[in-house]
């Protein structure tokens, strides 16, 4: 949130021009503007009430399904991967100038209402079930001008994600999304590499056989935030 708020300053006092952001495969291939794969990811527009829908939207649908994993920190970052390759891979099949914020944030506003389908979600004063949510959005997105394919392709990418994780393994037998070994040891790498100065010995060999057995339940979720943050009342979104 904070690097699209940051964003949106940079542009309004023309620091920084917006087609910069914006991922471009020419440039990023030839030119080596590397940047542009993250901040494709990180940029929102400038200051707009569309900008203020985004924000509400990145806080609410990241931090709902970053808690519904609990401690599945491994599984949580190796979603954030395949959203992030999917969308590419999307934007560079329909188009070769784009913006995957949004897309990326319907992906996992839609893979949070499809694990509480049961949960309400108040948006604008008015209750959902979390099952409709998704449609409703796109409802209210229609008539406010917003872009349809956004919400629709962020939709299937996070179908795709519940298919290949909740239906398929299942059903058929094939995880074809778990998460591999060299993911968790590299996610662990990180994560000793950033705390490791602000850790005693003890503590960061204690960390490391947690890390190790981060493949609990989200009880943590499941537990304290029922239906988010507000514990049990019921999720909010806009309005008071």
């Amino acid at each position: 949130m904070g690097t699209m708020f940051g964003s949106a300053i940079l542009t309004a006092a023309k620091i920084v021009d917006p087609y910069s952001f914006i991922m471009d495969f020419e440039l990023f291939v030839y030119k080596f503007q590397i940047w542009r794969i993250l901040t494709s990811f990180t940029y929102a527009g400038g200051f707009s009430f569309n900008l203020l829908m985004i924000l509400l939207l990145a806080f609410f649908a990241v931090g709902n399904v970053e808690r519904y994993f609990g401690k599945r920190v491994h599984d949580f970052y190796y979603l954030v991967l395949f959203a992030c390759l999917s969308n590419l891979g999307l934007g560079y099949l329909l188009d070769n100038h784009y913006l995957s914020t949004q897309k990326f944030l319907y992906t996992f506003l839609y893979i949070y209402c499809k694990r509480e389908p049961d949960g309400t979600i108040t948006f604008w004063g008015f209750a959902f079930r979390g099952s409709s949510f998704p449609w409703v959005l796109m409802i209210f997105s229609m008539i406010t001008g917003g872009s349809i394919f956004e919400i629709l392709a962020g939709y299937a990418i996070g179908h795709l994600y519940e298919f290949l994780t909740q239906i398929l393994p299942k059903e058929h037998g094939y995880d074809l999304l778990q998460t591999p070994t060299w993911f968790k040891r590299f996610v662990n790498w990180v994560d000793n590499f950033l705390f490791v100065h602000k850790q005693p010995a003890g503590q960061r060999q204690a960390n490391n056989i947690r890390n190790l057995n981060r493949d609990d339940p989200g009880q943590e979720f499941n537990n304290a935030n029922r239906f988010g943050a507000f514990r049990g009342r019921g999720v909010r979104i806009g309005g008071e």
